[in-house]
């Protein structure tokens, strides 16, 4: 199993160097510096399921409202089932060469936790006991008063979660490639996915072959920012 530590040494940039005993440690800088799509994947490629659920135990640090976690992970490692995604993808042959492929799911319904989450907040002091009660209704009530603003930050939140998983993958040394041409209907029906988990993404992972390309341009951060007003 993959050990969980603050920094790492990333294969597929010791890959890179000219001298393999020259490692580099990753941190987060580096691993937004050099993360870019894979454009393929080894169909023989594997990945231990323990090392997946490794890499869904990173992203799910992500932050979410209330702390209700509206997020699920279905990985599908199949080969066959891998096919009828692939399908359901409009024929997006790395969904089925991938290692695994993972359909990210925002969970509409994950208000129903909210007496578990109120404890946690309760025992850990993020909010008093007497507020225990208030919480539980703010948490459930939401969806109700705004469906609309609820869904959008489930699908949010499910997003953080995404692209932690792209980028623990990435710094273990996988190919990722983040996939968004789906049919969302399809890719339910196919996996009987129930209405409150909406697919919102898929993510392929696996072996890949070092990409030799220079990554597409990002527009300058003057470009895209600005301060205090548009």
């Amino acid at each position: 199993m993959i050990a969980q530590t603050d920094l790492f040494v990333c294969r597929r940039h010791a890959n890179r160097v000219d001298n393999e005993q020259e490692l580099i440690s990753v941190g987060t800088s580096s691993i937004l510096q050099n993360r870019i799509s894979a454009s393929a994947f080894d169909p023989e490629g594997r990945i231990a399921r323990e090392d997946l659920l490794a890499f869904v135990e990173l992203a799910i640090k992500a932050p979410s409202g209330f702390n209700q976690q509206p997020w699920h992970f279905l990985i599908v490692d199949d080969k066959e089932k891998k096919e009828a995604l692939r399908t359901a993808a409009f024929g997006q042959q790395k969904i089925a060469d991938a290692a695994a492929s993972v359909i990210m799911l925002a969970n509409l319904q994950a208000y129903e936790r909210a007496e578990q989450i109120a404890d946690d907040l309760v025992t850990k002091q993020y909010t008093p006991g007497a507020y225990k009660e208030k919480v539980i209704h703010s948490i459930r009530s939401y969806p109700v008063n705004m469906p609309d603003k609820y869904k959008e930050e489930a699908i949010i939140a499910a997003s953080f979660a995404a692209y932690g998983f792209q980028l623990a993958a990435f710094e273990h040394g996988y190919g990722v490639n983040p996939i968004g041409g789906f049919d969302p209907a399809a890719v339910s029906e196919t996996f009987g996915i129930p209405d409150h988990l909406k697919p919102i993404l898929i993510i392929a992972v696996g072996p890949s072959p070092v990409e030799t390309k220079q990554r597409k341009f990002r527009f300058p951060a003057e470009e895209v920012s600005s301060f205090n007003a548009i």
